[in-house]
């Protein structure tokens, strides 16, 4: 959905502006959520005040986006609306995925040591780097709107999403764990959760007509909100 616009919109003062700072928006919270699960999994000694920083600047670009949008649309009310709708949604979504960071980051603070190696922490790991890849990877998907990787993506968020769940339950289940560990653990999975839940509808941006972004994928049997 987003190619054609993408190019148009550089030609745009006011839009162009909306879509550097959106860029600086994925690039941040890749930055941060690889740094946030390296301190909480690792304890590895990290500058937190550049997270609650670079927090500051996602935040502070979700509002430029939303003015420059808003300013744009003042002036042209009938040009590009439907993707101004979206890409103020898309923001916003980035702008909770930087929330859910901060959370992993107070999660390490609670629990200054790497986490145990046991079959929790390596369940864990390898979606945290799972989900850090699609990070990565989610601005590239989403300018040049490709619907393969973005539905690729939307699969890996329900496998998520089931595998999380599963955790929980073993976690609530297991009477060996600590409770310290097993909140720890319960927090973490939660948390990783909703960033791969708010990545996803960000990329059903580039697969889903506006009515239905934040939804299942279009042709699904299932329409059900992405939670």
């Amino acid at each position: 959905m987003f190619k054609k616009i993408f190019n148009t919109w550089r030609r745009e003062g006011l839009l162009n502006q909306a879509l550097d700072a959106t860029e600086n928006m994925f690039l941040l919270a890749s930055h941060n959520f690889d740094i946030a699960t390296d301190e909480l999994v690792n304890n590895l000694d990290v500058n937190r005040a550049d997270i609650y920083a670079n927090d500051q600047k996602i935040n502070a670009n979700e509002k430029n986006v939303r003015r420059k949008v808003l300013e744009h649309l003042t002036l042209n009310p009938k040009q590009d609306t439907t993707h101004a709708l979206i890409l103020i949604t898309v923001v916003k979504d980035l702008e909770r995925i930087g929330d859910y960071i901060k959370n992993i980051v107070e999660l390490a603070y609670q629990y200054p040591k790497p986490l145990p190696d046991d079959k929790y922490t390596r369940e864990l790991i390898t979606i945290r780097n799972n989900l850090g890849i699609h990070l990565k990877d989610a601005l590239g998907i989403f300018k040049v709107g490709d619907k393969d990787k973005a539905q690729t993506f939307y699969l890996y968020y329900r496998e998520v999403t089931k595998k999380t769940d599963a955790l929980l339950i073993h976690i609530l289940g297991d009477s060996k764990l600590k409770v310290r560990e097993a909140v720890i653990y319960a927090l973490f999975a939660r948390y990783l959760k909703r960033i791969s839940a708010h990545l996803a509808n960000i990329l059903t941006t580039v697969i889903n007509p506006f009515h239905l972004v934040g939804y299942g994928v279009k042709g699904e049997e299932d329409k059900e909100e992405i939670d």
